[in-house]
């Protein structure tokens, strides 16, 4: 993403610019938590900013050759026909975006044809993949994400949300709910279509014009449809882009003097800010860390040879050393739509303590880990974690970072 930046704004900007935008990009504290945090978001963010930014030269850059446009077209189509294999909602982002273009840009029809054409050809194995399962080429479980705008999703007892209601259902059950919340994260989105739009207006280059238009209306269509979600995740394909336009508006002569300074003063404030955040962010998380491998040691002293020989209502926990690697727990996300995921990590019983001891003995758990989001997942859990009942099949054997660890004592 680096390079293709570097690439798009050579010879038309300061130098400056290149490691200045990266810059307020990385130390945004929603972008920072997830580069720091392993999971396909970066991939997704990566390939999805280079794809446009490629698109975006092929139209503004006048000094490429149709051929150049072309290949730029298809590289840009690969890209983000990458970037939604690694998060569906890039494939939605993508059309918002080519979509925009084709309204600024209508001479280049047949390169953004192209474009698609080549963006689904990257992303078919995956619609493949989803016939061949029984699911519909296209089929999603954004449901869920609707469900948590507006009531919230239990994540202890999935049970009680399947077979998941439709998208329409959910909406029309609480439609003021629904509106309130809706609002409250398109104007969350809906903020990062100011600086495009903004530099759309200050600009006179007709191409550079057109192109903060058309990058406006994308992040616009992108935060009236992703607004829905109610994913904090959701943010990380419009904020580059954004972003870059933010700079350019700070760095273009063309911008009104007092609106600069303006920009640069609230740049200067909210830097050190989010640099403060982002430390927060990475002590905690290295305390974090401390605690679960102080766990992990505790388990690997006491003989457990197999992660699932542990139990836990924190989702948190993950094992470096104990294959396979995470703990049995009830609930979670990958309960909706996982092929055989609840075989591989079967629920136990919470509807008493002594159903949960019988469960435990069955599948061979050998300790339970709990924190303060016991009493979440069971009533009699929590008890059990704030003191409030004892059991001598529950031995206390460790406690550390505000989890408690019970060993499950075998009856005669």
């Amino acid at each position: 993403m680096f390079y293709v930046l570097a690439w798009h704004l050579k010879g038309s900007v300061n130098a400056f610019l290149i490691p200045f935008c990266l810059f307020l990009l990385f130390i945004f504290p929603r972008v920072f938590n997830y580069l720091i945090t392993p999971g396909p978001d970066v991939g997704t963010m990566a390939f999805f900013t280079s794809g446009m930014l490629l698109f975006i030269t092929s139209l503004t850059n006048a000094n490429l050759t149709p051929k150049q446009q072309l290949a730029l077209s298809i590289s840009s189509g690969f890209l983000l026909g990458i970037s939604a294999l690694f998060r569906y909602h890039a494939l939605v982002a993508s059309v918002f975006f080519l979509f925009s273009c084709l309204m600024g840009f209508w001479c280049h029809r047949k390169n953004i044809l192209f474009s698609v054409i080549t963006l689904s050809m990257v992303y078919l194995p995956q619609i493949l993949v989803n016939i061949l399962t029984g699911h519909g080429p296209l089929e999603t479980y954004h449901a869920i994400n609707i469900f948590n705008l507006v009531h919230g999703v239990d994540w202890f007892h999935m049970d009680k949300l399947m077979p998941l209601p439709s998208a329409s259902s959910i909406i029309r059950g609480a439609p003021l709910l629904f509106a309130i919340n809706y609002i409250r994260w398109l104007i969350d989105l809906g903020v990062f279509a100011i600086p495009p739009f903004f530099y759309g207006i200050i600009t006179t280059g007709n191409k550079e014009k057109r192109c903060g238009f058309c990058v406006g209306i994308f992040c616009l269509l992108y935060a009236l449809f992703f607004a829905i979600s109610a994913s904090p995740r959701a943010v990380l394909l419009i904020i580059p882009i954004s972003m870059l336009f933010f700079v350019k508006i700070l760095f273009s002569s063309e911008t009104p003097l007092l609106l600069k300074r303006l920009a640069l003063t609230v740049t200067l404030l909210f830097s050190p800010f989010f640099a403060y955040k982002d430390i927060q962010y990475i002590l905690h998380s290295k305390a974090e860390r401390a605690v679960l491998q102080s766990i992990e040691n505790f388990f690997i002293s006491n003989d457990i040879k197999s992660a699932q020989e542990v139990y836990t209502c924190d989702y948190d926990i993950y094992f470096v050393s104990l294959f396979p690697y995470r703990p049995l727990f009830n609930g979670g996300w990958g309960r909706i739509a996982t092929y055989n995921y609840s075989s591989f990590y079967p629920e136990l019983a919470v509807t008493s303590l002594q159903n949960f001891y019988t469960d435990c003995i069955r599948l061979g758990v050998k300790y339970v880990v709990l924190n303060e989001l016991a009493s979440d997942l069971a009533a009699f859990l929590g008890d059990l974690y704030n003191g409030s009942i004892l059991d001598n099949r529950y031995k206390l054997s460790f406690e550390i970072g505000g989890r408690k660890i019970y060993r499950i004592v075998a009856q005669e």
